[in-house]
């Protein structure tokens, strides 16, 4: 199998671990809803452009696109780190 049908593997495994995070919305507090979604935005962005990724691309397109998932990471833990604060109170 070519290297992109495992890269497109992981493009819909990942696509479906923000379905699941999509459907957790909205949350009872609304900041962390806020920052969700931007998380799930910058996901959706990733996936969008996941697929897009060869080996013709440049490493400043890759790095775009691998921006995009890192951008949702930070907005995940900062939502995290949002409900540890809420729950500690």
């Amino acid at each position: 199998r070519p290297m992109h049908c495992g890269a497109l593997d992981a493009c819909r495994a990942f696509a479906g671990g923000v379905d699941s995070l999509e459907r957790q919305l909205p949350t009872p507090d609304d900041d962390v809803t806020a920052v969700l979604k931007e998380a799930v935005s910058h996901f959706r962005d990733f996936d969008r452009e996941c697929v897009t990724v060869n080996a013709q691309m440049t490493e400043d397109q890759a790095n775009v696109v691998v921006s995009y998932r890192d951008k949702g990471i930070e907005r995940i833990k900062t939502a995290v780190d949002m409900m540890d604060r809420i729950e500690a109170q």
